[in-house]
């Protein structure tokens, strides 16, 4: 994804071309304990949203108390992370950005109820397509769709790192998750 160039005069614009010359007030709710320096990254962003005219306050919480109040929606502005666990872009696609639609079962973490019936379409044509190289290239035209519509505001890309003492070795997960049945004495 191409990072795009910070133009706070343009959001200034944008902001008196929608109605709020003087900007707003907006509340980001993050979580202080999910992933490294997460309520830091979240005083980074308010602190840009504030050059640009958005009257950012961050209020930071535990993950036990945040993940409960994001799904049911209780937050105007929300920092979060995800991860995925077939490493295809079908399961950020489908769980994330597609609508939320229980009967469907999609859309079952897009707490911002983001909907756009174009992504829809292309999400559910890959998930049904069988062949691998057209399924892929479904996925990418999704994703780039993502990107150029910006419907999530993707900050940072968090790279997991796993050690383990010398005669020992650790089996990662695609779920990201650290678990001692992971941990092996190493071949000799």
């Amino acid at each position: 994804m191409r990072v795009q160039p910070q133009d706070i005069e343009g959001a200034r614009r944008l902001l008196a071309e929608a109605g709020f010359p003087q900007g707003f007030r907006l509340t980001l709710t993050s979580p202080n304990d999910r992933f490294p320096n997460d309520s830091r990254i979240a005083q980074a962003v308010a602190q840009g949203w504030n050059r640009a005219g958005v009257q950012t306050t961050v209020d930071a919480l535990p993950w036990a108390s945040f993940a409960g109040r994001s799904a049911r929606q209780e937050f105007a502005m929300r920092l979060t992370s995800w991860g995925s666990v077939t490493a295809e872009g079908i399961y950020m696609l489908a769980n994330i950005m597609q609508t939320n639609n229980p009967q469907r079962r999609t859309g079952s973490s897009n707490s911002g109820r983001f909907s756009s019936p174009e992504l829809d379409a292309l999400t559910d044509r890959a998930a049904s397509t069988i062949d691998n190289a057209e399924r892929e290239a479904i996925i990418q035209e999704a994703t780039r769709w993502v990107a150029a519509n910006a419907p999530i505001m993707p900050i940072v890309q968090l790279t997991h790192t796993w050690a383990t003492r010398r005669g020992l070795t650790y089996q990662m997960r695609m779920e990201e998750r650290t678990v001692a049945m992971g941990v092996r004495p190493a071949a000799s």
